[in-house]
């Protein structure tokens, strides 16, 4: 079987870094330095694709490696990262967000919304990110919503394999 275990956990170690790196980004775009303000421009312009891009291949090396061998993986318990609606129009029906379905969610969902800390003053402003991404997606007729726990997720995922 192959799996590269320092290169998966590498993509945990990236997602993370984009979360906790938004702060910094967001001051970087306030600074009255024009040269510090444009590297500031950069979490605004990759941001969300490079956090879309690194969800979907974690989850999708998750749900390889999970139906090619389901072994490799520790028995967990507890897998809550996070909430999930199954049908939207019923909001106030909600149940725990596991792992496994984290991954099948983030795999099929059709938008990525991001949890900002606060709404941006102006259309140029940045806001830094929460580390809530939510979900969206069908399922026959229902529309479904996931709130993704991303700090959840990762440390569900770094004390998941074995090696």
């Amino acid at each position: 079987m192959f799996f590269d275990e320092a290169a998966f956990k590498l993509d945990l170690y990236r997602l993370l870094c984009c979360f906790y790196a938004s702060p910094a980004f967001a001051r970087l775009r306030d600074s009255a330095h024009r040269d510090i303000a444009s590297a500031g421009d950069l979490a605004g312009a990759f941001e969300e694709s490079e956090i879309t891009h690194l969800l979907v291949s974690i989850a999708a090396h998750v749900r390889v490696i999970q139906d090619r061998d389901r072994d490799y993986f520790k028995r967990v318990r507890n897998t809550d990262c996070g909430r999930f609606v199954p049908d939207v129009k019923r909001p106030r029906t909600s149940e725990r967000l596991s792992w496994r379905e984290a991954c099948n969610k983030i795999i099929h969902a059709k938008r990525f919304n991001f949890d900002y800390r606060y709404k941006p003053r102006l259309p140029d402003d940045y806001a830094p990110l929460r580390l809530i991404v939510h979900l969206h997606g069908t399922q026959g007729l229902s529309e479904w919503k996931a709130s993704l726990n991303v700090e959840a997720f990762v440390a569900i995922n770094s004390v998941m394999i074995k090696g």
